[in-house]
């Protein structure tokens, strides 16, 4: 930005300024849920050669949600057991090296769901609350509706439905997305210097880094949900 003596009486690139870092800011904080989505809703191959949500892990089913469905959905999470493969062969979820099953106990603690399903996320999770610190949390996720949702890797557009519902473990016991962050920063840095040759304003840049992988798919359920 450059300015002159005008500019500085009138007072409207400071406000414009002001409203640049504002975006600055919101933009960088919609990059990670919208890059994170995104990955989801395309379900990429893990390292061995398998979709993140396969049948093969028990993980991805069409079953609308209702009692029966999230019933099955926190079964298929807590009777995930440690499995050895090779590099593409397909898990079967059963065993180890030895022939023996190692248990992992896992249990689902989110239920992610379109803002079209809240209502009825939140009475299936009233219906099953122990009070005990684990109960099921629900949070609504616009990016699994089926508004369109930019790929900020492609800029092209992904489309989810209005009957997505997604069940999660706490990454304590299982971490199923990896983020990566430059430094570990989840705000942008924002740098500014003064201008030179004797020009009035002054010079921004915006470095902000994120990754997001998707390492496991034993702590998460996905349903397209019809």
């Amino acid at each position: 930005f450059t300015v002159d003596e005008q500019d500085v009486i009138d007072n409207p690139l400071l406000s414009t300024m002001q409203v640049v870092m504002n975006e600055v800011g919101a933009a960088a904080r919609r990059l990670i849920p919208d890059l994170v989505y995104a990955t989801l809703l395309q379900n990429p191959q893990l390292a061995d050669k398998v979709a993140c949500f396969d049948a093969a892990r028990a993980n991805l089913a069409t079953a609308a949600l209702d009692q029966t469905s999230l019933d099955a959905g926190l079964a298929a999470i807590g009777n995930q057991v440690l499995h050895d493969v090779q590099p593409g062969a397909v898990p079967d979820g059963t065993v180890d090296t030895l022939g023996d099953p190692i248990h992992t106990n896992l249990s689902p603690r989110y239920l992610m769901v379109p803002p079209a399903k809240v209502g009825a996320a939140r009475r299936l999770a009233r219906d099953m609350a122990a009070g005990d610190g684990r109960d099921l949390v629900v949070r609504a996720e616009s990016r699994l509706s089926s508004t369109d949702l930019v790929d900020p890797l492609s800029d092209g557009l992904i489309n989810g439905n209005n009957k997505n519902w997604l069940l999660a473990c706490p990454e304590q016991q299982a971490p199923g997305v990896a983020l990566g962050l430059l430094n570990g920063k989840a705000e942008p840095t924002i740098r500014t210097a003064p201008l030179k040759g004797g020009e009035w304003g002054f010079c921004t840049d915006v470095q902000f880094y994120v990754a997001v992988a998707l390492v496991d798919g034993r702590p998460l359920y996905w349903s397209q949900g019809e």
